[in-house]
């Protein structure tokens, strides 16, 4: 998304890598996948062009540690209320994978199981699918505001 004189415009270049934690995360365990997981995708996907980045509230995400980590990088955080699924695209794929897993033939039965089956599943998002979700965010962004911060369809 771009954000220039109250005009909100977007675009995707996919989905990006996805990695499985296993741990509560700490401000310097989030910053390592931030410098290998986050750099090389905006590198990869977006060039020279400026991204701007979506995180939750999670501890770790706010720390000092990591707004300044992300400050120093000129990376941008999306500005949005503490709890706000409806801005949030990464709740849509994550109950599409929810979906998709109910729908297995045979359901996954241990961790290594249920991690196979969902890196299946995100390898088979299609870039369309993740377009539309970050096309849909000015209007998402405008039906929050239109809402006054209540619930919106999305």
């Amino acid at each position: 998304m771009h954000i220039k004189d109250g005009e909100i415009s977007s675009f995707s270049y996919g989905m990006g890598c996805m990695k499985f934690v296993e741990k509560t995360l700490k401000s310097d365990d989030y910053e390592k996948i931030l410098k290998y997981g986050l750099l090389p995708t905006i590198e990869e996907q977006y060039h020279q062009a400026n991204a701007i980045f979506r995180q939750d509230f999670a501890p770790c995400h706010k720390s000092k540690i990591t707004k300044r980590w992300l400050t120093e990088r000129n990376i941008e955080i999306l500005p949005s209320p503490a709890n706000s699924p409806n801005l949030n695209p990464n709740e849509n794929v994550w109950n599409d994978i929810k979906k998709a897993i109910r729908n297995e033939i045979v359901l996954p039965r241990t961790k290594a199981e249920l991690k196979s089956v969902i890196t299946r599943i995100w390898d088979r998002f299609s870039e369309n699918t993740i377009d539309k979700l970050i096309t849909q965010m000015p209007r998402r962004c405008a039906e929050v505001i239109r809402q006054k911060g209540f619930s919106t369809k999305y």
